[in-house]
């Protein structure tokens, strides 16, 4: 199963948002969720926080090897290093490779922003909208077909 994930920050307001999406071999969506952040502090903490909502929700509904797709470099190398994290992400870092060295198949992969449309949408509306929710399955669809529609 593909999860795509992505994270919103607007440093203005100090707020945030995440999107994602998941996808077996033939595109079929299993689910799709977006989360309202009301703290968040930096672009990067907005991309971790969707890396761990992604593993999550994939753990918790299927049991497929998990493939993580995210447009954040700085985010993957975080949790593919094996130096200890001194930042200020240390926890939600430390969180992600414990999910990640369970006893799953998990692969981290980059993708490029225009592979990563739809979590985009999501992450944006959710921190603009101030909106958390998940659409399983026929309902993911339809979340879906707004995505293409408003992009097309």
């Amino acid at each position: 199963m593909k999860v795509n994930i992505d994270g919103s920050y607007d440093s203005r307001n100090g707020i945030g948002g995440i999107g994602l999406v998941t996808r077996d071999c033939t595109g079929r969506a299993f689910f799709a969720s977006s989360r309202h952040l009301e703290r968040c502090n930096s672009a990067l903490e907005a991309e971790l926080q969707a890396c761990r909502e992604g593993l999550i929700l994939g753990l918790q509904y299927t049991l497929l090897p998990i493939v993580l797709e995210t447009d954040c470099l700085e985010a993957m190398l975080l949790i593919q290093s094996t130096e200890k994290v001194m930042s200020t992400e240390a926890f939600i870092v430390r969180e992600i490779k414990d999910l990640v060295q369970g006893n799953r198949e998990i692969k981290l992969n980059k993708a490029q922003r225009s592979q990563n449309r739809i979590s985009h949408w999501l992450a944006n509306k959710a921190r603009c909208e101030h909106i958390s929710e998940i659409w399983l399955e026929n309902n993911c669809n339809h979340i879906l077909q707004l995505v293409n529609d408003d992009a097309g």
